[in-house]
């Protein structure tokens, strides 16, 4: 049995595996809990004390993009659970290079997300940090980037892909707590709108 470790409902890192485990139609059990867990703890699952953790019988992994490359693999043909399709591959073969720098835009928006809310609750602001200045000024250039590359059926038309999931997760949650405005980008509203109620999405959001 596959268990996927985290810490909080909320994380978007692990809310993106759980999209995909949904998706998958795979079940596993949850070992979470809200908080910090200590770096003592985190180093027994893995080197960089990352969240989440997944163990799948024999292998632990941990970041949410290479549980997600290894589900893929491991588990080839995913339940149909929706239309359109889940796209059962990370990136479209045909343009395998421009959807990895997207994921990683998604991905450098997604840590800034989180960093931005942890760092402004210690009471850090753009005005008294520049470290904190470059943060909030990579938040505005990657949605002004990625409203560049969305289209109205998302990154990968004709399907739903975890290039849509990974950015739905950080849209959330920086929508629930505040940390930036990004409903003026209108090809990313059309993108998370689009997606919010599959079932997939809808199981997994906060309440």
């Amino acid at each position: 049995m596959r268990t996927l470790i985290f810490s909080g409902a909320g994380s978007p890192f692990a809310r993106k595996v759980r999209i995909v485990l949904a998706e998958m139609g795979l079940p596993y059990d949850e070992d979470v809990r809200p908080g910090l867990r200590p770096p003592e703890e985190l180093a027994t699952l893995n080197p960089a004390l990352a969240l989440p953790v997944l163990r799948d019988d024999d292998e632990l992994l941990f970041g949410s993009d290479l549980v997600i490359e290894f589900l893929l693999e491991r588990y080839p043909a995913p339940a149909a659970a929706g239309a359109p399709p889940f796209a059962a591959r990370l990136t479209r073969p045909e343009a395998h290079w421009h959807d990895r720098k997207i994921l990683a835009t998604i991905n450098a928006f997604a840590d800034t997300v989180v960093n931005t809310k942890h760092f402004r609750g210690e009471g850090l602001t753009g005005e008294s940090s520049r470290y904190m200045a470059r943060q909030e000024a990579r938040l505005r250039a990657c949605l002004g980037w990625l409203e560049e590359q969305a289209t109205g059926e998302g990154f990968w038309p004709g399907c739903f892909s975890v290039l849509d999931i990974a950015l739905i997760c950080p849209l959330d949650y920086a929508e629930t707590r505040g940390v930036i405005q990004w409903r003026d980008h209108p090809k990313l509203v059309v993108l998370y709108e689009r997606w919010r109620t599959r079932p997939s999405v809808r199981a997994t959001a906060e309440r």
